[in-house]
């Protein structure tokens, strides 16, 4: 490995901690603070997780955000080690100021800009439907939320399952 491979790596490896700081925070804040879980189950629970999804589900995401948004250009070393610089470096901004984002439009993002920076072609279709799916997730996600608690709000008041008193 030379130089800029093993600069490419330490930020790979960065940016992925620092994403793994802030979905554990995002996926077990809640569960923490309300002493459903303590700190170390929430972390080894989250580590494992992670590491089941990043092998078994990442594989899309690779595809769209590794490969798709830059048209006809294989990138190099130091463009990708831009790319995943930035991204680093604003995830661990983002979570030092307590903002919540999603890392997936840091990356994204990141990718578009540096594109363009260096004159790659982007695939602007593909940026596009992630920008509408970007839009449309978090409705999708307020109307499952709302129909779950009121399946188990439902169930609740039915059977007075495990004295969870519906509100």
């Amino acid at each position: 490995m030379d130089l800029g491979e093993v600069t490419l790596l330490v930020l790979a490896l960065g940016f992925a901690w620092s994403m793994g700081a802030h979905y554990t925070g995002a996926c077990m804040g809640m569960p923490y603070a309300t002493g459903s879980i303590g700190l170390r189950p929430a972390l080894a629970l989250m580590a494992v997780m992670t590491l089941l999804g990043a092998v078994f589900l990442s594989h899309g995401v690779l595809a769209t955000a590794g490969v798709g948004i830059i048209r006809n250009t294989m990138i190099d070393t130091s463009s990708a080690t831009v790319i995943v610089g930035v991204a680093f470096a604003l995830t661990t901004l983002f979570n030092l100021l307590r903002i919540p984002t999603l890392t997936i439009q840091i990356l994204v993002l990141s990718i578009a800009g540096v594109s363009l920076a260096f004159g790659f072609g982007i695939r602007w279709t593909i940026i596009a439907k992630l920008a509408v799916l970007w839009v449309v997730a978090p409705f999708v996600a307020l109307v499952f939320g709302f129909l779950l608690t009121r399946m188990l709000d439902h169930l609740c008041k039915g059977k007075g399952i495990g004295g969870i008193v519906p509100m």
